[in-house]
C-alpha cells in the first residue's frame, strides 16, 4: 500500500503541469511586450548589456572587474570605480554571446518572468487557491510596474532576491538569509531592503505568533556586512555607497533621475490603479474573515503599507508596491476562497477575466514602448565622435553633453564629463544657467571639455560637420 501511495505521489508530481502553464503564460505576455519597443526598454540596459559583454571578456582573462575609464572625472573614475551590480552583470553575460540587443531582450523576458512566477510559487507553498492566477492579475495590476519589469535593469532580480527572502522567512530557514544577502549586495544597491522586509517580517511575527523573530534580522544584517567586506571592490564600494545614499536622500539639491521624484495623484492611480484596489480589497478581506489573521498575510500587508509609502515619495517603487499589494490580497482572501468551491464555468470565466486583464495591461505597454528611442538613433553622433573633423582633434579630447535625459545609447570613444557631482566639488549640470560664453569657459579651463552637446546639436553631427551651434561650442 506504502509503495503504491509513493508511485502515484511521484507520478503526481511528476506530470504536474502547474510551472509549465504559468511560465508559458508570463513568458508569453513578456516576450508580447518586450518586442513592441524597438531596442531595449529604457537607455539604461544598453549600459548595462555593454559592461556585461565587457565582464564576459575580461572573466575569460581572470579579471573580475573590467577596466573604466569613461568617467575620469566622477566617483567612477579609473581608480575608484564600483560596478555595484557586478553580479548582475554576471548574471547577463550569457546572454552577450550574440546580437546584444536580442540577447538584452531575451534576458528582460526571462528575468522578469522570473519574478512574477516566485511569486506565484510563494502563494502555491502556502495553499493559496488559484496562485497562478495571482500571478497573473500581478502582470495586470500596474503598466508602469509592466514597464519597469520590461527594463533591461536589476529591478526584476531584486524582486527575485527579496521573494527568497520573504519565503525563507515564512519558512523559518532564516540562516539562509545570510547567503541571500550577502548576493544581494553584489546584485544590486537595493539591498538595505533586505533589512526592511526582515524588519517588517519581525513586527508580523510578533504580532500574530507572539515570538521575537531575531533570526531573520540577524541573518539579513550579517549577509549583507560580508557581502560589503567580501566584495571584488572593497573598501571603494563602501565610498561609493555613501555618495549615492546621499545623493538619494538629498534629491532637492542633487540632481537625480525623475524616477526618484515622486507621482502626481493623477498618475498614481493611472499608473497603479489596480493594485490600489487590491490593496483595499485584501484590506476589507482581513475585517471580513472572522479567523484571527495568518503571519503571510500581516506580513505582506505590512510590505504593502513600506512599499506604499516609498511610492509616494518616489515613483521608482513603483516596481516593488503592486506586487506586494496582490501578494497581500491573495493571503488575506484565502479564508474566504477556501471556504468557497467554485464551479468549473465560474473558475473558467473567472480565469478568462484575469487573462484579459493581463492583455489591456500588456497593450497599454506596448502603446508606450513603440515610442521608445531607437538603438541606432545616435549611431551617426558616434561615429562623428571616433572620427571628428581635423579641427577638433586639435582640442582636448573630453566632451560634456547634456541634458542627462538624451544619453545616446551607443559606444562612445573618449571619456564623457557626466551628469551629477564631480570630485572637483562642481555640478556640471548647472552649466545650463550660464550665458554660452562662460559655459564655454568654463567647459575649457575647468573640465578640459572643448564641447557642449545636447540633441540639436548631436543630430547635426550626423552629417559629420561642425554646424554653427557646434563652433559656438568649441
Amino acid at each position: 500500500m506504502m509503495n503504491a501511495l509513493s508511485l502515484s505521489s511521484i507520478r503526481a508530481h511528476q506530470f504536474d503541469l502547474w510551472p509549465a502553464r504559468l511560465g508559458l503564460i508570463l513568458v508569453g505576455l513578456l516576450v508580447w511586450v518586450q518586442w513592441a519597443a524597438p531596442g531595449l526598454v529604457g537607455n539604461d540596459g544598453y549600459y548595462h548589456l555593454k559592461m556585461a559583454a565587457l565582464l564576459r571578456e575580461s572573466l575569460l582573462r581572470g579579471d573580475p572587474s573590467p577596466d573604466f575609464v569613461w568617467l575620469p572625472l566622477t566617483i567612477l573614475n579609473a581608480t575608484e570605480y564600483v560596478d555595484h551590480h557586478w553580479l548582475f552583470h554576471v548574471l547577463l553575460t550569457p546572454f552577450t554571446t550574440g546580437d546584444l540587443i536580442t540577447g538584452g531582450k531575451i534576458a528582460a523576458v526571462v528575468y522578469a518572468a522570473s519574478a512574477l512566477f516566485a511569486a506565484g510559487g510563494l502563494l502555491r507553498s502556502h495553499n493559496v487557491p488559484f496562485a497562478a492566477g495571482w500571478a497573473v492579475l500581478i502582470f495586470a495590476g500596474s503598466s508602469a510596474f509592466i514597464y519597469r519589469l520590461s527594463m533591461l535593469r536589476a529591478q526584476s532580480l531584486s524582486l527575485l532576491w527579496l521573494l527568497f527572502a520573504i519565503y525563507l522567512m515564512l519558512q523559518r530557514r532564516e540562516r539562509w538569509l545570510a547567503p541571500l544577502g550577502l548576493t544581494y549586495v553584489w546584485l544590486y544597491n537595493a539591498f538595505p531592503l533586505m533589512l526592511v522586509v526582515a524588519a517588517v517580517y519581525f513586527v508580523a511575527a510578533r504580532l500574530t505568533e507572539r515570538r521575537w523573530a531575531w533570526g531573520a534580522l540577524i541573518y539579513s544584517a550579517l549577509g549583507i556586512a560580508l557581502g560589503l567586506i567580501i566584495n571584488p571592490y572593497f573598501p571603494h564600494n563602501l565610498t561609493f555607497l555613501f555618495h549615492h545614499l546621499v545623493a538619494k536622500l538629498d534629491i532637492a539639491s542633487v540632481p537625480v533621475g525623475n524616477e526618484w521624484y515622486p507621482y502626481t495623484t493623477a498618475q498614481l492611480l493611472t499608473n497603479a490603479g489596480p493594485a490600489l484596489l487590491a490593496f483595499v480589497a485584501g484590506a476589507f478581506a482581513l475585517g471580513w474573515n472572522r479567523e484571527r489573521p495568518t503571519l503571510p498575510a500581516v506580513f505582506t500587508f505590512g510590505l504593502s503599507i513600506v512599499f506604499g509609502i516609498m511610492l509616494m515619495q518616489s515613483r521608482r517603487f513603483v516596481e516593488y508596491f503592486p506586487l506586494f499589494a496582490i501578494l497581500f490580497c491573495a493571503f488575506a482572501c484565502q479564508p474566504l476562497l477556501s471556504s468557497q468551491k467554485l464551479r468549473y464555468g465560474a473558475a473558467t470565466a473567472l480565469a478568462g477575466a484575469v487573462l484579459l486583464a493581463a492583455a489591456f495591461t500588456a497593450r497599454d505597454v506596448r502603446a508606450t514602448l513603440a515610442s521608445e528611442t531607437r538603438p541606432d538613433q545616435f549611431a551617426g553622433a558616434s561615429q562623428w565622435l571616433e572620427a571628428p573633423p581635423p579641427l577638433l582633434l586639435q582640442l582636448p579630447q573630453r566632451i560634456h553633453r547634456r541634458p542627462r535625459s538624451h544619453v545616446p545609447p551607443t559606444r562612445r570613444s573618449g571619456p564623457l564629463l557626466p551628469m551629477g557631482r564631480s570630485n572637483e566639488g562642481a555640478r556640471p549640470r548647472s552649466l545650463g544657467r550660464h550665458p554660452p560664453a562662460l559655459r564655454r569657459a568654463i567647459c575649457r579651463l575647468r573640465f578640459e571639455a572643448h564641447c557642449i552637446s545636447g540633441p540639436r546639436r548631436v543630430r547635426p553631427a550626423v552629417e559629420g560637420g561642425l554646424s554653427r551651434q557646434q563652433q559656438r561650442c568649441i
